[in-house]
């Protein structure tokens, strides 16, 4: 980190214990690294394999060179007409991803190519009249994957934080999805035929959370075959509702629940434009990264519906 001199009225106080505090009434104070500042929010806002994706695609030389970052991707924020400050914010990230990612299909890794089909799925929302789909952003980290902080184990869809977790295999040898409490934290799990092939945190609505809710707020426990077919444009039919003095409802919109798999009734599990993490977020239903409920969704559409298992015994 760089030093500046600076008079001692100016002096704030950091990092007084390595430098004299006065020198012919001067200190001397560090001065920030703004390259490296504006690298680390890159990497937090976007994801640390996206950082890597990037680098890659532009043929930076070493992509821990945060000058060199901070420089591409200002150059590509003057090119797309965005203000120009160096962070790869999401919305710099959904210009890069359709003006130079989507051109180059052979060059882009896996996760990139994922993201791209979910954008393009997620387009169609444009077609549903009433769907609150201004919200729905998959190059927000909150709605994609929470962090790279939370990766998955190599060439899987398994959460390394989750990894003997749950059993590598069921009892039942039957597919099914499964819920557990770990650590305060709620995961899911998922077994195609008796193998674990998906498990990521998730956001339901717990008991207890807020007892000031009715009690059909919490997402319910239960056990069930019987469920409609998934569907990736679904919207809610209860939220929003705006209504008058008297409670009449005088305008409804819905919220959209991409890469929808139902449980029963009102309750779902999909996509929210919301957070995620593995809080208490839904009100009934369970919330999940897009990253994983695509794979979910896919899954349940291969296996059909009928055939998989869906319990919450141990969600609580």
């Amino acid at each position: 980190m760089k030093k500046k001199w600076v008079p001692i009225d100016e002096y704030d106080g950091s990092n007084n214990y390595n430098i004299p505090k006065v020198q012919n009434s001067w200190t001397i104070q560090d001065i920030p690294d703004t390259n490296n500042i504006k690298f680390e929010s890159s990497t937090k806002f976007v994801w640390k394999i996206e950082i890597d994706n990037f680098c890659t695609f532009f043929n930076l030389s070493d992509c821990n060179d945060s000058w060199e970052f901070v420089a591409k991707v200002t150059e590509l924020q003057s090119e797309l007409e965005l203000v120009e400050d160096g962070i790869l914010w999401p919305n710099t990230l959904e210009k890069i991803y359709l003006e130079y990612y989507m051109n180059n299909p052979d060059e882009l890794s896996p996760e990139v190519l994922k993201r791209i089909e979910i954008y393009k799925n997620l387009k169609w929302y444009n077609q549903v009249e009433w769907a609150l789909n201004w919200s729905l952003n998959v190059f927000n980290i909150k709605t994609f994957y929470w962090s790279d902080i939370w990766i998955n184990k190599p060439w899987t869809y398994i959460n390394e934080k989750l990894v003997g977790v749950f059993p590598e295999s069921n009892d039942s040898g039957k597919s099914e999805i499964i819920f557990k409490n770990v650590d305060w934290k709620t995961a899911l799990a998922f077994y195609v035929n008796w193998k674990l092939e998906l498990a990521t945190y998730c956001s339901p609505w717990l008991k207890d959370w807020m007892p000031w809710l009715p009690d059909w707020h919490e997402t319910p426990i239960l056990v069930t075959y019987w469920i409609k077919n998934p569907d990736m444009l679904h919207t809610s039919s209860e939220y929003p509702k705006i209504k008058d003095i008297n409670w009449r409802v005088v305008e409804k919109w819905w919220a959209v629940m991409p890469y929808a798999v139902h449980i029963k009734g009102p309750l779902w599990i999909h996509v929210s434009t919301w957070s995620v993490d593995w809080w208490p977020r839904s009100n009934w239903c369970i919330r999940v990264w897009a990253f994983f409920m695509e794979h979910i969704f896919k899954l349940m559409v291969e296996l059909w519906v009928e055939n998989v298992k869906i319990d919450t015994t141990n969600i609580y």
